[in-house]
C-alpha cells in the first residue's frame, strides 16, 4: 500500500473497507491525519473524508459537519452549502455495509476528532470465531498433526536410508575395490589350478613318497650294518678304534653320522651370519 508505483483508489466501498481495516488492526484512536498517513497518501483527503462522513456513528448525536459548523460560526466566517453536502453524501453511501462501522469522539475542532473501530461489527461481533468455524479449524489441526505426523515418519525412513547408502562405497571407490577383488580372484585361480595339478599327480606324489621311504629304510639298515662293524673292530682292537671316535669329525674312521651333518649345518649358519655382520658394519664413505 502507497509508495512509488501505488495505485491511487477512488471507489468508495474500497476505501470503506481501507478505513475499517486500519482502524481495526491498529486497535486505537486514530484522526484524520492519522487514517490518511496510514493509508500512505493511497486515499484523496477529499474522498477519505467522505468515507468518515459516511461511514462515522456519533454516539453524542453530532457529526463532523456539525463541528464544521459550529467553528465557522466561532470563526465568524459565512455558512456554506454543508447541510446540501451532507444530504448528497449520506444519499450516496448510506445503503453500505460500513455505515456506523466507526464512531466518532469529537473534540473542539475537525483535526482533533478521533474515530475508532465499532468492534460489534466485526464477525461473532468481536468475541472470536463462530463455533462451527472452531470446530473445523480444531478438525484442521488434528488433521495436520497427523499429516505431520507421518511426514516425520517417511523423513525418519528416508534419513535412515539417506545413512545406509552414505556408508556403502562410491562408484569410484567400488570400481577400484572391484579392479583388487578381480586381481586377487586371478592369483586364487592360479593357485587352485596349481593345486588341482597336485591332486591330478597324487600317484606321482604317493609313488615318490614310496620310494623316499625305501631309501630311509635301506639308509637305516646300513647304517646298522656300519655301526656293528666298527663295534667288532672295536671289541677286537680293545678299545683302540671305537664307534664314539669314529662318529666325530676327523676319527680313526669317517663315517656320515648325525652329528657330523648337525655339525656341517651349525658352521654353515654361522660362517653366513659372520659374513652379513661383516658387510653391515661395512662404513661407505660421504661423498
Amino acid at each position: 500500500m502507497g509508495g512509488k508505483g501505488a495505485r491511487i483508489i477512488v471507489e468508495r466501498n474500497e476505501i470503506k473497507k481501507l478505513v475499517f481495516d486500519v482502524l481495526h488492526l491498529s486497535f486505537q484512536p486514530m484522526n484524520n491525519n492519522d487514517i490518511y498517513l496510514k493509508l500512505k497518501a493511497v486515499v484523496p483527503a477529499a474522498l477519505l473524508k467522505q468515507a468518515l462522513d459516511s461511514m462515522t456513528f456519533d454516539p453524542m448525536g453530532h457529526s463532523d459537519d456539525e463541528s464544521d459548523d459550529s467553528e465557522d460560526e466561532e470563526d465568524g466566517g459565512p455558512k456554506k452549502k454543508k447541510k446540501k453536502d451532507k444530504v448528497e453524501s449520506n444519499a450516496n453511501n448510506s445503503d453500505g455495509p460500513y455505515k456506523g462501522s466507526i464512531i466518532l469522539k469529537t473534540g473542539r475542532g475537525v483535526s482533533s476528532n478521533v474515530y475508532y473501530a465499532d468492534q460489534t461489527r466485526l464477525t461473532n461481533k468481536g468475541n472470536g470465531l463462530p463455533f462451527g468455524e472452531k470446530m473445523q479449524l480444531q478438525e484442521n489441526l488434528a488433521q495436520t498433526e497427523q499429516e505431520l505426523q507421518v511426514l516425520n515418519g517417511q523423513l525418519a525412513s528416508v534419513a535412515k536410508e539417506t545413512t545406509k547408502l552414505a556408508g556403502e562405497p562410491t562408484n569410484s571407490e567400488a570400481d577400484a575395490t572391484l579392479e583388487t577383488e578381480g586381481i586377487d580372484l586371478e592369483d586364487m585361480r592360479e593357485q587352485t589350478e596349481a593345486s588341482r595339478e597336485l591332486l591330478v599327480n597324487d600317484a606321482e606324489r604317493i609313488k615318490t613318497r614310496d620310494c623316499v621311504n625305501r631309501m630311509v629304510i635301506e639308509w637305516r639298515k646300513r647304517r646298522g650294518m656300519c655301526f656293528r662293524f666298527i663295534r667288532n673292530i672295536e671289541d677286537l682292537t680293545e678299545g683302540v678304534i671305537t664307534l664314539k671316535q669314529c662318529l666325530k669329525d676327523g676319527g680313526q674312521i669317517g663315517i656320515e653320522s648325525d652329528e657330523m651333518v648337525i655339525a656341517a649345518a651349525r658352521e654353515s649358519a654361522m660362517a653366513r651370519h659372520r659374513k652379513v655382520v661383516g658387510k653391515s658394519r661395512i662404513i661407505t664413505p660421504n661423498k
